[in-house]
């Protein structure tokens, strides 16, 4: 039998749930990103539940709505891929008032910068808590735009998990009939 302290255990509690809510709310979103947490990430949330005291009505912003973000098709004939970390200004009702890019990894990726920005600007969440209030704060978004769907990229100095940017569905090929095959 393995003996954890309550704060522990609080902190294990706190990470699931954030977990749940982050894919239950994604997966509820348009389709088109989703967030995914791998090794070499450290969410704000892991960093406060070591930081802070585990008041549980202090609680960081999480995704609402995702809105759709463009992979623009000139870049990924280039294959040119990234994170961008794009800086938003959430406000108390969840509302994003900037957004501006932070930084690109790699920096030779910049030119996706300008879509991730303008995704990130429709997005909503749900704001930060601070003693059971919400409370406007500055969150970095990583926007990971990359070609391999197993490609996992590294993610760091994020407040928030990483949303992938959807590729476009490939589209079918539709042959044209002769005027004698339609009768």
């Amino acid at each position: 039998m393995v003996r954890v302290s309550l704060e522990t255990a609080q902190a294990i509690q706190a990470m699931l749930v954030a977990a749940v809510l982050a894919v239950v709310l994604v997966a509820g979103s348009t389709g088109s990103v989703w967030a995914q947490s791998g090794p070499g990430h450290e969410s704000r949330g892991m960093v406060d539940l070591q930081n802070r005291s585990l008041d549980r009505s202090d609680k960081p912003a999480t995704y609402r709505r995702l809105a759709r973000i463009t992979y623009p098709q000139n870049l990924m004939d280039a294959k040119v891929e990234g994170v961008v970390y794009v800086k938003a200004r959430v406000d108390d009702a969840g509302n994003v008032l900037t957004a501006a890019v932070e930084r690109v990894d790699p920096p030779e990726a910049a030119a996706l910068g300008e879509s991730a920005v303008e995704g990130v600007k429709n997005w909503a969440f749900e704001p930060a808590r601070k003693q059971g209030r919400p409370v406007a704060s500055d969150e970095i978004v990583p926007v990971v735009f990359v070609l391999d769907r197993q490609t996992s990229p590294k993610i760091s100095g994020a407040t928030l998990g990483p949303v992938r940017v959807a590729l476009p569905k490939p589209m079918t090929s539709v042959t044209a009939r002769s005027h004698e095959d339609l009768s």
